[in-house]
This record gives C-alpha cells, sequence and structure tokens, in this order.
C-alpha cells in the first residue's frame, strides 16, 4: 500500500516538481523500502523457525504434552 502512495507522490513531482514534493516522495519511497525489508526479514526468519527441529522434537518425549517455544 506504501508503494502505490510513493508512486503517487512520484508521479505528483513530474507533473509539478517542487522541493516539498521531491522530499514527500522520497520520504514515502523510504519508508515503503524499510517496510519491504522488514516483511522479508520477518519471512525468513519465520521459515527458518518453522523449518529448524524444536529441542523437543529431538527424540524425548514433552513431558506435559505441547511445548511452546520461543
Amino acid at each position: 500500500m506504501l508503494g502505490f502512495v510513493a508512486l503517487s507522490d512520484a508521479a505528483a513531482y513530474r507533473r509539478n516538481p517542487t522541493t516539498a514534493r521531491a522530499d514527500a516522495a522520497e520520504g514515502t519511497a523510504l519508508a515503503a523500502d524499510l517496510c519491504f525489508g522488514m516483511a522479508v526479514t520477518l519471512g525468513v526468519t519465520t521459515l527458518v523457525l518453522l523449518l529448524l527441529p524444536s529441542k523437543a522434537s529431538s527424540g524425548r518425549k514433552a513431558q506435559y504434552g505441547t511445548i511452546v517455544t520461543f
């Protein structure tokens, strides 16, 4: 969503180039890039945590049933 706002700000700058519009487009684009980077980082972290075996599944049975690890 933020990427579309950044593209809209960039188009507004191209129609009427001002310093304020350039700053707005640059700030929105930076925020969109940061959000995208955080989403990728969290996605990779989730995959790693899901694919790695947990300590409870290393041959030992859990004493009380389900174990939630963080």
